[in-house]
């Protein structure tokens, strides 16, 4: 690995690291300034991580296998799955559909700019 990036991957975990322990002593202003920066970082992370996904499943061709790295390894499953088709329902049974709803409320924070 570039020695540049393994030292980034390190200093970026060891800081979150260092937040995580940290946490507890901040006031609530600073809570919600590291919860904004940490969800952009989460935010990268996720999206970088989604991209080597990408690349491993385009290295083994959609089929099972693992890919090495330095220090880990890669394994893609395949895993089958069943899922309601939820538009196939509510075509088909719109009052079986409707019965089954239920509406739910989600708690959402953003973070924004003041």
């Amino acid at each position: 690995m570039i020695t540049s990036v393994k030292n980034d991957l390190s200093d970026a975990s060891e800081s979150l690291e260092h937040l995580l322990k940290k946490y507890d002593d901040l006031s609530m202003v600073e809570k919600v300034d590291v919860g904004a920066r940490v969800n952009a970082i989460a935010k990268n992370a996720s999206a970088l991580v989604e991209k080597v996904k990408e690349d491993i499943k385009a290295r083994r061709k959609g089929k099972e296998g693992s890919v090495n790295g330095e220090i880990f390894k890669a394994v893609l499953k395949l895993v089958s799955t069943t899922r309601l088709d939820q538009k196939a329902l509510k075509d088909e049974l719109p009052d079986t559909h409707a019965e089954y709803n239920k509406d739910v409320t989600d708690t959402r924070i953003n973070f924004e700019p003041r």
